[in-house]
């Protein structure tokens, strides 16, 4: 057979055959095989060929190499001349006649032009890939899966042209090479023009471990496809190849336009809302522009990446729109750039998009398309900039929860619960990091312990004010980079922990302990994380153990609870998923009859106040007059509206009530009075500032009046923020404020309403879908009253003792009574009784010069508040030794 790597002219390929016609007659076969003697003709013309380096035999050198072997060809056998043109007619508009193109030589595809369009484009893509050197110092060629497609069309067209460039090649490969390399010209002069900026640094870097050869390879690639281009349109048919080559160019445009065009929408709609400041409008018209064309994904990674990073490193490809930024009508920012945008334009944009807060979704700063990076296992090199500061901020890639437990304990006789919930944390990047995290309190508890593991030991906090412990925070986790675990609480429902350092490959202990009433319905809420800046470690299920020392306990059946009595105590045990310990949380139920009244020795009472006595008494249902609804009306509480519907209409009182739906801006504030007309329609994510100054603003003067907000995360900052604090400043109408966060995330208006002179901050919870019964149980206040007796003084005959969370329940209490009239006096009940406040707080350092620096004295472990084993030691040997003294008085 023919060697396919030899191409016959026709006229030579018609000569062959008819040789072979008149040659293989059985009268010439001699006997021989037909097949065989053919085969070993061909072979022989191949070897000749090759050693006359002949690569298209024409019939001239058919008739040679014939001669050489004393055979010959008929005479008639010939190169067809070329047709003679046809007489013209006279007198026609006929076109003259033009002859036909001659026969072209095609040459295969040199080496070169396979290395640059397929193994340099594929090395550059594998270094990136393992590297993300270019994503880390400058832009992200490729983001996602769609942009890796594209970076591979280069070399996939390449190999097919090695592959399948003939010209005998089937028309059907033809036309798919030819629209391979026609998108494959459109990809590689993309990424071509993208990286003409970085020529001129590429061109140092290049002599540098190969550093600089990424942003060349684009440009190699394009001049490599383009001489493959060349030579596929000297084929036998360039027309229909240039034109498929054209379909395929402009397919890889528009692919490019539509994988870029959401991007390019969402950076002009960040820059514009940058612009525009805070105005309301630009803002709302930015957010739906991103919702309709835009990207979330863009806009996510514009929630992480700035330009304040290391050699300007940015967010994807930003040049086209800042291009178009720089036409008239761009009113650029005097202090910044557009281009330069504070991360919280595009954190609140994003929320103000999805309606969610963007520390919900993980983070995708720079980690590899195809799921690994080697040898950088932090996944990226930004700086956690929110260190120390007072929000959670985003999600840091390496940093997790690795384990972690709650124990808890019921005192029937005080109605008391108290639980530790021990938490570890892992860091498998390459240097240390701050965990945070929001977690919300149970109804009515509050954060009594706070301790930290250091070098291995158990530490405990130092309790003072929020100023005060948050500086020698800062001044320890930030500037000195040591060991501290900061506890407060800047909102009415939720404490802020943070912990640094969790050190580079390693792990933090830290135990947060919890005080709770139990609730008038017997349920006892547990904390719930509702933002955190850390993953949960897959498959992680944290186990309960609830012990009472009276009643009866039950757990939700879908947690399989194992309940069992020890010692003749209740006992429950639990493996909880994470979603029982995040968002709205769980709750057990605990049975119980507390005692009549009850009394506690304070530790940290003062010699005129050191015990504490407290009556029992029902619940007190709070039931305003007034009430001013405020929900919003963010995509995040889509799934609650019939529950939200029926609430407002089951709780507001005739004639006193007023539901505000905020908008996308505060022009858009909708004002309902009569509950039975009210329509909600749930879209993005709602400022719901406006609404909750509006709210107060009807509120005045309107005595006994309830602010209900029904809502979900709000990460979000505001122009009507100033409105809001005036009214709460300046208002002297006493107001119950009750926080009701209906879906988790980041929450930065709740804090506006903590420690207010004239507020009382309320938080709920609520799972199910009876809203009303958990807003009722929420406006229930625990019955009963407290009275201070000073030493020395014997407490009520009818009063049973009691542990000392008593005395911390007591303070708590007095602190929120307190904070309405004294700030400061509430602050040193609650820092003095080891209470987390909104007017104090809780911190670990590392050292005891740290404490003295700073003016703070840590709290003696003798005094902390334990989690009692049943039965209890003291209770044991107090029965020990009261059986002794019996069984000595009956001897005697």
């Amino acid at each position: 057979m023919t060697s396919t790597d030899i191409v016959w002219t026709d006229a030579a390929r018609r000569a062959r055959e008819d040789y072979f016609t008149a040659r293989l007659t059985p009268e010439r076969l001699d006997g021989a095989d037909p097949a065989e003697l053919r085969a070993d003709l061909e072979s022989h013309w191949e070897e000749e060929w090759r050693g006359r380096k002949v690569e298209t035999v024409t019939l001239e050198d058919f008739r040679q190499v014939l001669a050489a072997m004393g055979e010959s060809l008929d005479p008639a056998a010939r190169e067809p001349s070329p047709p003679t043109p046809p007489p013209l007619p006279c007198n026609t508009t006929e076109t003259a006649w033009v002859p036909p193109v001659p026969e072209r030589k095609f040459p295969l595809p040199s080496g070169w032009l396979l290395f640059f369009s397929v193994i340099v484009p594929l090395f550059s893509f594998g270094f990136e890939v393992v590297t993300r050197g270019c994503a880390e110092l400058f832009f992200d060629p490729i983001p996602d899966a769609a942009h890796v497609l594209l970076v591979l069309l280069t070399p996939l067209a390449g190999w097919l042209f090695w592959r399948w460039h003939r010209p005998d090649a089937s028309s059907a490969r033809t036309r798919i090479l030819s629209l391979m390399l026609g998108a494959a010209v459109a990809a590689a002069g993309f990424y071509t023009v993208l990286f003409i900026p970085l020529a001129p640094l590429a061109a140092v870097a290049i002599l540098y471990a190969g550093l600089g050869l990424l942003p060349f390879t684009p440009a190699a690639a394009l001049a490599a496809l383009l001489m493959c281009r060349a030579r596929l349109l000297r084929g036998p048919s360039p027309s229909a190849a240039r034109g498929t080559m054209r379909a395929g160019f402009w397919l890889g445009v528009a692919g490019i336009i539509a994988l870029e065009a959401p991007g390019q929408i969402t950076h002009l709609a960040i820059a514009r809302a940058s612009d525009a400041g805070a105005h309301p409008a630009i803002w709302a018209a930015s957010a739906r522009s991103i919702r309709r064309f835009g990207s979330e994904k863009t806009l996510l990674r514009a929630c992480y990446l700035s330009t304040d990073r290391r050699f300007g490193a940015r967010d994807s490809f930003r040049a086209p729109s800042e291009w178009i930024a720089t036409l008239p009508g761009w009113n650029r920012a005097s202090d910044s750039s557009p281009w330069d945008p504070q991360l919280t334009v595009a954190r609140d944009m994003y929320f103000r998009v999805t309606g969610r807060s963007f520390s919900d979704a993980t983070s995708p700063r720079t980690a590899s398309p195809l799921g690994f990076n080697w040898n950088n296992r932090e996944f990226s090199n930004d700086i956690d900039t929110d260190r120390g500061g007072e929000k959670v901020a985003g999600r840091i890639n390496g940093l997790s929860l690795a384990e972690g437990r709650i124990d808890w304990h019921c005192e029937q006789a005080s109605g008391l619960t108290w639980g530790e919930w021990t938490l570890t944390f892992r860091n498998v990047t390459n240097r240390p990091e701050e965990a945070r995290c929001r977690i919300a309190l149970p109804p009515g508890g509050f954060v009594s312990r706070v301790t930290l593991w250091v070098n291995g030991q158990p530490e405990e906090a130092a309790y003072s004010t929020v100023s005060k412990v948050r500086a020698a925070y800062q001044s320890v986790a930030v500037v000195q980079r040591r060991d501290p675990v900061l506890v407060t609480q800047p909102e009415p429902g939720a404490v802020l922990v943070q912990a640094f350092p969790v050190p580079a490959n390693g792990t933090l202990k830290t135990r947060i302990t919890f005080t709770v009433p139990a609730g008038a319905d017997h349920r006892v809420w547990l904390p719930a994380m509702v933002e955190r800046n850390f993953d949960l470690a897959r498959a992680t299920r944290q186990p309960l153990w609830v012990q009472a020392d009276g009643g009866a306990l039950e757990f939700p059946a879908e947690f399989q609870p194992h309940a069992a009595e020890e010692a003749g105590k209740p006992t429950l045990t639990a493996s909880l998923p994470d979603s029982a310990l995040t968002g709205a949380g769980t709750f057990f139920t605990w049975k119980h009859q507390p005692a009549a009244a009850v009394y506690a020795e304070d530790p940290f009472g003062k010699p005129e106040a050191k015990t504490v006595v407290r009556r029992h008494a029902p619940a007190v249902a709070i039931a305003p007059k007034a009430i001013a609804w405020v929900v919003d009306t963010s995509a995040s509480l889509a799934p609650h509206r019939d529950s939200i519907t029926a609430a407002i209409t089951k709780l507001s009182p005739t004639g006193a009530a007023s539901i505000f739906l905020p908008g996308d801006s505060p022009e858009e504030l909708v004002t309902v009075t009569d509950p039975k007309s009210l329509t909600m329609s749930f879209t993005g994510g709602r400022d719901n500032t406006p609404a909750l100054a509006a709210a107060a603003e009807w509120l005045r003067g309107r005595p006994d009046g309830a602010l209900l907000w029904l809502h979900g995360p709000q990460p979000i900052g505001s122009s009507a923020r100033g409105a809001l604090e005036q009214i709460l400043d300046r208002g002297v109408s006493p107001l119950v404020f009750l926080d009701v966060p209906l879906a988790p995330g980041e929450n930065t208006l709740s804090p506006l309403f903590a420690a207010r002179p004239r507020v009382t901050a309320l938080a709920a919870r609520h799972a199910g879908s009876d809203l009303a019964s958990s807003l009722l149980t929420a406006l229930h206040r625990p019955g009963g009253e407290f009275t201070i007796l000073p030493e020395g003084t014997a407490p009520p005959a009818d009063a049973t003792r009691v542990g000392d969370s008593l005395a911390r329940w007591y303070a708590r209490e007095e602190a929120g009574r307190l904070g309405l009239t004294d700030p400061a006096a509430a602050s040193a009940l609650a820092a003095g009784h080891q209470v987390v406040s909104p007017w104090s707080g809780a911190v670990v350092l590392e050292r005891a010069t740290d404490y003295a620096r700073h003016g703070l004295e840590q709290s003696n472990v003798s005094v902390s508040q334990q989690v009692p084993v049943i039965p209890e030691p003291s209770a044991a040997v107090l029965a020990l030794l009261s059986a002794g003294h019996l069984l000595l008085r009956r001897r005697r």
